[in-house]
């Protein structure tokens, strides 16, 4: 398997009640980061997974119903803390990336979208439908905010449906197949449902970290998966099937024990945001 370069950043953070992520967890205020990635191609293709919230989300929920979502789920994100203004120091420009993999339309996943003009967006079409489908009221519910969204997005975005599949079994025991992103086998794109419709993840091996796993939001934690905690019954009323969130974390639960070499990074995880900070220069 061709390796690549990986980062990870957390791109801003929200905040909400432990115990909703995870039975048995204290009911108090708990900060959940939102984690994106950048991968480096050899052939020199950068490449975002996810961009996390940016500053016009303040913008964007200033209108109801939005505004609940920025109630119920308080954002905190600072200018420096934007995904593009983090790769500047990292030399990488917005015209430097080439594709942003898009794992949901939820909007700490997509709200800096509209740093990066004229990138190609690798997405899910049935999940775009989906979203563009929902009434104000359901999109909130839903956690959709569709001003994030470029006006552009239609012409820009390459359907995952549209890609070919490969068997990933090998690599993940109790995932039958997914989408080789590149046509090379350096990226490949992997169903995880549940959480948001037609949510994927992707797997790649990091030329120093190893084999990579970013799972998106098919757990909130890595401490979720490896002890099997399913979250609290109410959260269970935003997801987009509760029987697939149970299903595949009941996977990711058994990839911990088959492939313990596979690193899985939920988008949300404190134990991950501690790794970025501390591998981040003083």
């Amino acid at each position: 398997m061709i390796t690549v370069r990986s980062k990870l950043y957390v791109a801003g953070f929200c905040k909400n009640i432990g115990a909703l992520t995870m039975r048995g967890e204290p009911w108090a205020v708990t900060k959940f980061p939102a984690i994106c990635a950048l991968i480096q191609h050899p052939s020199g293709r950068n490449i975002l997974f996810d961009t996390g919230y940016a500053k016009r989300f303040h913008t964007v929920t200033q209108k109801l119903p939005y505004k609940f979502y920025a109630w119920f789920t308080p954002v905190t994100v600072t200018a420096e803390d934007e995904l593009h203004s983090q790769l500047l120091l990292d030399g990488l420009r917005p015209q430097d990336i080439d594709t942003v993999i898009l794992s949901h339309f939820h909007a700490d996943h997509l709200g800096g979208i509209k740093d990066f003009p004229d990138v190609t967006v690798i997405a899910s079409q049935k999940a775009f439908d989906a979203a563009q489908a929902l009434s104000p009221i359901q999109a909130v519910k839903t956690g959709f905010i569709p001003d994030l969204i470029p006006g552009d997005f239609k012409n820009r975005m390459m359907p995952l449906e549209k890609i070919p599949t490969v068997p990933v079994l090998d690599y993940l025991p109790g995932f039958q197949s997914g989408w080789d992103l590149f046509g090379d086998g350096s990226v490949l794109a992997v169903p995880l449902p549940g959480h948001a419709k037609d949510q994927f993840g992707i797997y790649f091996q990091d030329a120093q970290h190893g084999e990579i796993f970013l799972v998106a939001d098919a757990a909130w934690s890595s401490r979720a998966i490896r002890e099997n905690r399913l979250p609290s019954s109410l959260a269970y009323s935003a997801f987009d099937s509760g029987q697939d969130y149970d299903r595949v974390m009941g996977k990711l639960h058994h990839l911990t024990k088959t492939r313990p070499e596979v690193k899985l990074v939920p988008s949300h995880c404190s134990e991950i945001w501690k790794e970025i900070d501390n591998a981040r220069p003083l």
